[in-house]
């Protein structure tokens, strides 16, 4: 028996078909479109705008696949979207990315190498969360959702201080 045959690769080859499972559905469909956006738009913005391009291209490539499956998704809900994600939540969200952006953009513009990305990513985050919170961009489900997560840093920390 030579190398690569056998009764497994034989019935393998004989079966020429893939299972159903494996055909490509929507979502499939989608990411390889997101993925086709994302490498389109990436050189020729990388170019225009260094790191900055790489982002946008990444944000543009997810914005398109978000917003087609939430176009397919509508179908399936019960309530529409302005119920399930009010209009102020989802313009808090934007803002708050902006808003982060632009910190990140600003502290690393500063040229700190690549110990300015850590500091970068960390400001953006505050300068995220502070504007989800300042600007109230959650509601009582969001603040049920957190409220294990507040519980255990509470008793972590709790823990820390007394040891």
């Amino acid at each position: 028996m030579s190398v690569g045959s056998g009764p497994a690769i034989e019935s393998a080859a004989k079966r020429r078909r893939f299972p159903r499972s494996w055909a490509a559905g929507p979502s499939t469909i989608i990411g390889i479109g997101r993925a086709i956006i994302v490498v389109g738009l990436l050189v020729p913005l990388v170019h225009a705008g260094g790191i900055t391009g790489a982002s946008a291209a990444l944000a543009i490539g997810y914005g398109v696949d978000a917003a087609v499956r939430s176009r397919l998704l509508r179908r399936h809900l019960h309530e529409p979207w302005r119920v399930l994600w009010p209009v102020w939540q989802r313009t808090v969200l934007v803002v708050a990315a902006a808003l982060a952006f632009a910190v990140a953009r600003a502290v690393d513009s500063l040229g700190l190498g690549l110990g300015g990305l850590l500091v970068a990513a960390a400001a953006a985050t505050v300068a995220y969360v502070a504007t989800l919170a300042l600007l109230r961009g959650y509601d009582e489900r969001d603040r049920d959702r957190m409220q294990p997560v507040y519980d255990r840093l509470r008793a972590r920390v709790a823990r820390s201080a007394a040891s």
